[in-house]
């Protein structure tokens, strides 16, 4: 039923539009989906001017200011939308946004929820598996998995609560994205950008399930996160190549406690949703982080800076633009002079400040991409090996 009412809702609002300006929505949805945000601003405006009463359009006309990082222009665009479609879809969708813009919640990177078409009749999951890996550049694990039996390669992301491919991801595997208007907003690095929900079959290797995915409109890759892998420890072996995947035991089980040798090193973690907490050191003071072993560097935001009490000095700082599931955002490069966990020691480290970030710190692929280490899921626990 939900499936139909989008449907009928999507043809409704393109039916507003006058046949000189649908074929200029048209492309600029298409551009939207394929993260050309410039253009598909600029056709939006030409059709929001000519018919300011389409909803739909004004509301891609507000993600694209988004994206494009110009997030005053987005706020003014998703109020006046919320405040003159009140009662529209796309209104509702508005506002939703505008509470994600102004506050960021301590768990920024939102969940699809469960649909009752997804099943566990067909999942595979056996006791153990192996996989291998490979390194893109910045150090994120790259595997190779498929989605609806057509192989892709995915990031194997712990930072990511949910399994996210973009619109683009899917049609090169011939798979058609979901139609209609965004159901949702994910948020992560570079802010918050519309998402659908679908139901798919992910593997990797002998594994298999079926759940929900998130589809935004363009991932330069797929990222393999927590609905698909939380069921497991997994080892991630730096020198070998692989990742070994462990199926949670009832009790102790083949894998329990007392598999791991006794040198590794124990580091708790809790869970907010589905993402993993630590509690690093910075400069010496206990900082709650994200593990996210999708994220090529340690990342903080600005309020985190000031938290910590780090100055920046303007002729050391480094002006970047950091990217993430959220689009891009402005920020700096710069040197902490010490961060710790656990075992793990890294002295005048490179880290990113970025204006729009995931909610807490990320601590990335830099501070531990050379060493190996269990996501023990079972005891809550990172085991760290010597």
């Amino acid at each position: 039923m939900k499936a139909s009412f989008l449907a009928l809702l999507a043809i409704a609002l393109s039916g507003n539009l006058a046949f000189a300006q649908e074929q200029d929505y048209k492309a600029a949805v298409n551009s939207y989906r394929a993260g050309n945000y410039t253009n598909a601003a600029s056709l939006l405006n030409k059709v929001v001017l000519a018919h300011p009463e389409d909803a739909n359009a004004a509301y891609y006309q507000a993600l694209c200011a988004q994206q494009l990082g110009q997030f005053d222009k987005a706020k003014a665009l998703f109020r006046s939308l919320s405040e003159r479609f009140p009662e529209r879809d796309a209104g509702r969708l508005a506002r939703r946004a505008l509470q994600q813009l102004s506050v960021q919640p301590p768990q920024a990177r939102s969940e699809p929820k469960a649909s009752k078409n997804s099943s566990a009749d067909n999942n595979t999951l056996p006791d153990n598996a192996c996989v291998p890996f490979s390194r893109m550049t910045g150090g994120h694990l790259l595997v190779r998995g498929a989605i609806n039996e057509r192989p892709i390669d995915m990031i194997f992301d712990t930072g990511a609560s949910v399994c996210a491919f973009g619109a683009n991801n899917l049609a090169a595997c011939g798979i058609s994205p979901p139609s209609g208007p965004p159901q949702h907003m994910m948020a992560g690095v570079g802010g918050h950008v519309a998402a659908w929900d679908m139901v798919a079959e992910v593997s990797l290797g002998p594994i298999k399930r079926s759940i929900p995915i998130s589809v935004l409109p363009h991932l330069e890759r797929p990222l393999l996160g927590q609905t698909f892998f939380s069921d497991f420890a997994y080892d991630i072996d730096t020198a070998g190549g692989f990742i070994r995947l462990t199926k949670k035991s009832q009790g102790q089980g083949a894998r329990g406690t007392g598999w791991y040798p006794t040198d590794t090193v124990a580091v708790p973690f809790h869970r907010e949703g589905r993402e993993l907490v630590v509690e690093a050191k910075v400069n010496g003071h206990p900082y709650p982080m994200y593990f996210d072993t999708g994220a090529a560097g340690v990342v903080f935001s600005f309020g985190d800076i000031r938290a910590l009490g780090i100055p920046i000095a303007p002729d050391e700082a480094q002006g970047i633009v950091g990217s993430g599931v959220g689009g891009r955002t402005l920020g700096l490069q710069i040197k902490i002079d010490r961060i710790e966990l656990g075992p793990v020691l890294k002295s005048n480290m490179n880290v990113m400040v970025l204006s729009q970030t995931a909610g807490r710190p990320l601590l990335g692929q830099t501070f531990f991409g050379d060493k190996r280490f269990t996501i023990d899921n079972e005891n809550s626990v990172i085991r760290f090996w010597h």
